[in-house]
C-alpha cells in the first residue's frame, strides 16, 4: 500500500486587510492531531482544487508505508519531495525572491503534534537548506493544542527553523471554541484547552524570532480581536470553515 505525501499548490486565505497569502507546496508529516474532528482541521487546510490560485499540478510523491503506517514520514523522504518539486515546477523557478515557499500542514494531521513530528519539521528544513536552497521559506499551520506554553516560552518554535507559524483559533471565547471543536481526541474539554492555546499564542508572540499568525472562522470578530490582543502579527479568515461539526471523529 502506498500513501500520498504531498498536495501541490495549496491555500488561498483572505488576510484581514488587503493582501493574499498562499503557499505552493504542502508537506504532511503525520496523521495524528489533537482534534476529535478531522473535518474541523481540514477546514483550515482546504485542498488545492478549492483554491485555484496556482494552476500547476505535479504527480503525487508515493512511498511505502513505514512501521507506524500512514504517520511514518522520514525527513529524507520529505527533503526529496521539496527537491523534486523545485527542480521540476516551472512556476517556482521563475519566482526568485517571490518564492511562496513550503508549508507543513495537515491534510491528515498536525505537524506540531508531538516531538517526533516536530523533529521531522526541523530535519526537513535543515536538509533542504543544506542542499543550497537557503532561500526557501518554510511555514507551519497547527492547532497548537499539543504544545506546552512553557516549552514555547523556552524557544521550541524557534528551533524549527521556519519563518512563520499559524495557529487555529476556532472561537473567541471558551464556549464558542468548545462549540466548534468539542472534546479533543485526548478526551479533554475544548473549553479548557482554549485557555492553554491562548497562552501558547501569547508566549510565542512574546518570545519573538518568527512571525505568529492566527487563523479564524470568517466573520468571527471576537476571535480576530482576541488574536491581536495575544500578539498575533497576522490574522487570516478562512471562508471554508465549517460550523458545529464536532460530532465527527477522525484523527
Amino acid at each position: 500500500m502506498t500513501t500520498r505525501l504531498i498536495s501541490p499548490s495549496s491555500y488561498l486565505v483572505r488576510r484581514l486587510g488587503t493582501t493574499l497569502d498562499a503557499s505552493i507546496l504542502q508537506l504532511c508529516v503525520t496523521d495524528k492531531c489533537a482534534l476529535g474532528s478531522r473535518r474541523l482541521f481540514d477546514a483550515f487546510n482546504p485542498p488545492p482544487q478549492d483554491t485555484g490560485l496556482l494552476g500547476h499540478v505535479i504527480e503525487p510523491y508515493e512511498c511505502g508505508k513505514g512501521e507506524g503506517g500512514w504517520g511514518e514520514r522520514t525527513p529524507d523522504e520529505l527533503v526529496q519531495v521539496v527537491e523534486m518539486f523545485y527542480d521540476n515546477t516551472a512556476v517556482v523557478k521563475g519566482m526568485g525572491e517571490n518564492d511562496l515557499g513550503v508549508t507543513f500542514a495537515g491534510c491528515e494531521g498536525d505537524p506540531l503534534y508531538d516531538e517526533r513530528s516536530r523533529g521531522v519539521v526541523r530535519e526537513v528544513v535543515d536538509g533542504v537548506k543544506g542542499r543550497s536552497r537557503h532561500g526557501v521559506p518554510f511555514y507551519v499551520r497547527s492547532s497548537g493544542l499539543t504544545l506546552d506554553p512553557e516549552d514555547v516560552r523556552n524557544g521550541c518554535l524557534g528551533e524549527l527553523g521556519v519563518k512563520r507559524v499559524e495557529f487555529f483559533l476556532f472561537g473567541g471565547s471558551p464556549p464558542s471554541y468548545k462549540e466548534s471543536c468539542g472534546a479533543l481526541s485526548s478526551g479533554e474539554d475544548g473549553g479548557r484547552a482554549f485557555g492553554r492555546l491562548c497562552e501558547v499564542i501569547s508566549s510565542a508572540a512574546e518570545r519573538g524570532g518568527l512571525g505568529i499568525d492566527v487563523g479564524i472562522k470568517r466573520g468571527d470578530r471576537m476571535a480576530g480581536e482576541l488574536a491581536r490582543s495575544l500578539g498575533a502579527t497576522g490574522v487570516h479568515e478562512y471562508p471554508t470553515m465549517h460550523s458545529n461539526i464536532s460530532g465527527e471523529t477522525g484523527c
